[in-house]
C-alpha cells in the first residue's frame, strides 16, 4: 500500500550499489491505458488509478480532467465516483473488485468510502465516522472486513472494522488500541502506530518489534512505514535517528529478527519514491527505493525489477512498482514517449522453434497539409510512418504476418492498427494526427501468423518520434 504519511517525508541520495541477478522469468509489457496511472492492484488483476481526459477539441489548449478509475480485468475501465465534490484517495482493492479509501481535501476533511460494483458501475458509500469529524478507510481483508479510523484531531482517535452486514464497530471498544489503523493483512492482521492485533482478538494486541540494533541507531518501529502479512512479518522502512535516512527492512517472525533489504538508503526530504506495496504470506515483497523492486519470500534481499525486463522495450521505461500477484504479474507505469502509462509486466517464457521477431522498427514523422474531409480535422496534421520488420529465429523475413501495434501521443492519441508484412517482412503503419501533441511513440504489441509464436524476448518493440 502506498502510504502518505513517508511519501511526504521522504528524500533521497541514492548510492551505487550492485545487484545479484534475479533467477526468475522475463518481463514484457501490458499496455492497461496509456492515458493513465496505475495505482494498487488485486490479486486478480484488477487496478486502480487515474485516467486522463480533455474536455476541449484541441487537446494542447485545455487542462486534463483526472478521472479516478479502475480497470478491471474483466469489464474494461469504470470511473470510481467522488462524494460532496472531494478527491478520491483510494487505499485498497478487494479480490472481489471492491475499493475502499477516502474522499478528503488532506487537510481538514475526511470520510470514509467504499465503492462497489452495483449493475456494472461502482457506487460510493460513506461509511461514518464514529461520531468524531474525520474518517478514513486504510484497507480491506480476504473476507471483505474493511479497516480504518476516525479521528477528531488531538482529541480522539478509533480504530474500526466495518462490513456490510454489521456496520461500523469501534474496536477500541473491543480493548484494541485506540490507534490509527493503516493496514491490513489478507487474514485479518492489522497494523496500528506501534501494535498488529487479529481482528478476530481485538483486545490481543501486541507491539511492534523494536528497530533494529544500531549504529546506525533506528528510531521506533513505526506502523504507517510497514505492511503485515498473516504470518506476523513486515516490510517496510525504518528511518535513523541522527540524519533521517529510510531504508527497506523485512521482520521475520518466526525468528525474531530484521533483515536489511536493500543497500541504498534515502534521505528524508529528497522527494525520491519510497514505498513498500504488498508482502504476501511468502514474505515475498514489492517495493519502490527510487526504482522498482522485488524481494522474494522468505528471506531474499531486494532486486531491481527493470533487470527482468525483456531488452526488446526501453531499459529506464519502468516508473516504478509496489504491487504484484502472486502468478508474477507486477504493476507498473511504464513511460514511453516521455509520459508515464499504467501497465503490467507480465512473465514470458523463452520462444524456441517458431518464433516470429522484431528485429527493428523505423519511425518518421513529420507535419503535412491535409483537407479537413479527409486528414485529422485541422489545415495541418502530423503523419507518421512506422515499418516494422518481422523475422524467424535466423533473421529471415516472414512474409502475410498480422502485427497489431498501438500508437500514443503526449495527449490523448491511444490508437490501435494492424498491419501485414510484405514479401521482405516488413509492415507499414501510417497514422495522422493533431499537431503540437508532443512525441508519437508506438509499442508492436503482437505479431500472428498460423502455427508460429509471437516472441516478446529480443528484438525492439517500441519506437518514438517528434513530428517536425
Amino acid at each position: 500500500m502506498f502510504q502518505p504519511t513517508l511519501w511526504r517525508h521522504c528524500v533521497a541520495a541514492l548510492a551505487t550499489f550492485a545487484v545479484l541477478p534475479v533467477a526468475a522469468q522475463t518481463l514484457a509489457v501490458q499496455l492497461i491505458d496509456p492515458a493513465g496511472k496505475a495505482g494498487l492492484m488485486n490479486e486478480r488483476g484488477d487496478v486502480v488509478g487515474s485516467h486522463y481526459s480533455y474536455p476541449c477539441t484541441v487537446p494542447g489548449t485545455c487542462i486534463p480532467v483526472t478521472e479516478p478509475s479502475v480497470w478491471l480485468a474483466v469489464g474494461g475501465r469504470k470511473l470510481l465516483p467522488g462524494v460532496g465534490g472531494l478527491p478520491v484517495a483510494a487505499a485498497a482493492i478487494a479480490a472481489d473488485g471492491t475499493v475502499v479509501g477516502s474522499v478528503t481535501d488532506f487537510a481538514t476533511a475526511s470520510k470514509a468510502i467504499v465503492w462497489r460494483l452495483v449493475n456494472g458501475a461502482y457506487t460510493a458509500t460513506d461509511i461514518g465516522n464514529l461520531g468524531l469529524q474525520q474518517a478514513s478507510a486504510t484497507g480491506v481483508d480476504a473476507s471483505g472486513r474493511v479497516v480504518g479510523y476516525a479521528i477528531t484531531p488531538f482529541v480522539s482517535t478509533r480504530p474500526f472494522v466495518w462490513t456490510a452486514g454489521g456496520g461500523m464497530v469501534d474496536l477500541a471498544a473491543s480493548g484494541a488500541p485506540a490507534e490509527r489503523i493503516f493496514s491490513v493483512s489478507p487474514g485479518g492482521r492489522v497494523l496500528t502506530d506501534r501494535y498488529s492485533f487479529s481482528l478476530d482478538n481485538p483486545a490481543a494486541a501486541q507491539p511492534l518489534p523494536a528497530a533494529p540494533a544500531g549504529p546506525p541507531a533506528y528510531l521506533s518501529t513505526y506502523g504507517a512505514n510497514f505492511l503485515i502479512n498473516d504470518s506476523g512479518d513486515l516490510a517496510g522502512f525504518h528511518l535513523t535517528a541522527a540524519e533521517a535516512f529510510y531504508s527497506l527492512w523485512r521482520w521475520q517472525a518466526a525468528s525474531g529478527t530484521w533483515q536489511l533489504l536493500h543497500p541504498v538508503s534515502v534521505k528524508s526530504g529528497s522527494g525520491i519514491p519510497l514505498g513498500v506495496g504488498r508482502i504476501n504470506n511468502q514474505s515475498t515483497i514489492g517495493a519502490t527505493v527510487g526504482n522498482a523492486l522485488m524481494a522474494q519470500g522468505p528471506s531474499g534481499l531486494a532486486t531491481l525489477v527493470a533487470e527482468r525486463l525483456s531488452p526488446a522495450y526501453p531499459p529506464n521505461a519502468l516508473e516504478g512498482t509496489r504491487y504484484f500477484t502472486d502468478q508474477g504479474v507486477i504493476l507498473t507505469n511504464v513511460v514511453l514517449g516521455g509520459v508515464a502509462r499504467a501497465a503490467k509486466l507480465v512473465p514470458i517464457a523463452a520462444c524456441v522453434g517458431a518464433c516470429l521477431r522484431v528485429p527493428s522498427i523505423t519511425m518518421t514523422g513529420t507535419v503535412v497539409n491535409s483537407p479537413r474531409r479527409s486528414g485529422c480535422g485541422q489545415r495541418q496534421c502530423t503523419k507518421v510512418v512506422a515499418s516494422v520488420t518481422v523475422t524467424d529465429l535466423s533473421g529471415n523475413p516472414m512474409a502475410n504476418t498480422t502485427v497489431g501495434a498501438r500508437f500514443m501521443n503526449s495527449y490523448t492519441l491511444d490508437s490501435a492498427a494492424t498491419a501485414r508484412t510484405n514479401a521482405s517482412g516488413v509492415a507499414t503503419f501510417t497514422v495522422l494526427g493533431y499537431v503540437g501533441q508532443g512525441t508519437v511513440s508506438m509499442m508492436v504489441e503482437s505479431a500472428v501468423r498460423t502455427g508460429w509464436a509471437f516472441d516478446r524476448g529480443v528484438g525492439k518493440l517500441t519506437a518514438e518520434v517528434i513530428p517536425r
